[in-house]
Protein backbone atom coordinates (compact mmCIF):
# COMPACT_ATOMS: atom_id res chain seq x y z
CA UNK A 1 0.00 0.00 0.00
CA UNK A 2 1.49 3.29 -0.92
CA UNK A 3 0.47 6.05 1.21
CA UNK A 4 1.35 9.89 0.48
CA UNK A 5 1.83 12.20 3.54
CA UNK A 6 0.81 15.86 3.00
CA UNK A 7 0.79 18.30 5.53
CA UNK A 8 1.54 22.18 5.66
CA UNK A 9 4.15 23.61 8.17
CA UNK A 10 4.14 27.75 7.76
CA UNK A 11 7.33 28.51 9.03
CA UNK A 12 5.67 32.39 10.20
CA UNK A 13 2.74 30.44 12.12
CA UNK A 14 2.78 27.67 14.00
CA UNK A 15 -0.86 27.82 15.16
CA UNK A 16 -1.53 26.31 11.04
CA UNK A 17 0.19 23.28 11.40
CA UNK A 18 -1.89 20.31 10.59
CA UNK A 19 -1.70 17.07 11.52
CA UNK A 20 0.12 14.31 9.88
CA UNK A 21 -0.03 10.55 9.58
CA UNK A 22 -2.89 8.53 11.31
CA UNK A 23 -4.92 10.40 13.24
CA UNK A 24 -6.60 9.16 16.41
CA UNK A 25 -9.19 10.91 18.73
CA UNK A 26 -9.38 10.57 22.11
CA UNK A 27 -11.25 11.86 25.10
CA UNK A 28 -8.55 13.18 27.73
CA UNK A 29 -9.96 14.59 30.72
CA UNK A 30 -13.78 14.71 29.02
CA UNK A 31 -12.40 16.40 25.98
CA UNK A 32 -12.09 15.72 22.86
CA UNK A 33 -8.07 15.43 21.74
CA UNK A 34 -6.11 14.94 18.33
CA UNK A 35 -3.49 12.78 18.51
CA UNK A 36 -1.64 12.39 14.84
CA UNK A 37 1.27 9.91 13.53
CA UNK A 38 -0.09 7.56 15.61
CA UNK A 39 0.41 3.48 15.12
CA UNK A 40 -2.12 1.67 13.17
CA UNK A 41 -3.20 0.03 16.51
CA UNK A 42 -3.56 3.33 18.43
CA UNK A 43 -5.42 4.80 15.34
CA UNK A 44 -8.00 1.44 15.94
CA UNK A 45 -8.75 2.34 19.74
CA UNK A 46 -9.46 5.89 18.98
CA UNK A 47 -12.85 7.35 18.79
CA UNK A 48 -12.94 7.91 15.03
CA UNK A 49 -15.17 5.29 12.77
CA UNK A 50 -14.68 4.42 9.21
CA UNK A 51 -17.45 5.53 6.76
CA UNK A 52 -16.50 5.70 3.75
CA UNK A 53 -13.83 2.58 2.22
CA UNK A 54 -13.11 2.63 -1.30
CA UNK A 55 -15.74 5.01 -2.61
CA UNK A 56 -18.09 3.30 -0.67
CA UNK A 57 -20.02 4.67 2.13
CA UNK A 58 -20.19 1.32 5.51
CA UNK A 59 -21.77 3.03 7.85
CA UNK A 60 -24.85 5.78 7.86
CA UNK A 61 -25.62 8.27 10.39
CA UNK A 62 -29.25 9.71 10.40
CA UNK A 63 -29.23 13.61 11.68
CA UNK A 64 -31.25 12.29 14.67
CA UNK A 65 -29.16 9.85 15.30
CA UNK A 66 -26.27 13.03 15.43
CA UNK A 67 -28.73 14.46 17.64
CA UNK A 68 -29.05 12.22 20.20
CA UNK A 69 -25.44 12.00 20.68
CA UNK A 70 -25.38 15.24 21.03
CA UNK A 71 -27.43 15.65 23.82
CA UNK A 72 -26.24 12.73 25.99
CA UNK A 73 -23.05 14.64 25.56
CA UNK A 74 -23.89 18.36 26.80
Amino acid sequence: MNVWLFFKDPKTDSKKKSAKGLLKIDRVNNELTLFDDVTEQEEAKGLLEVVFEDGKIVKETTLSEIRNLIDKQI
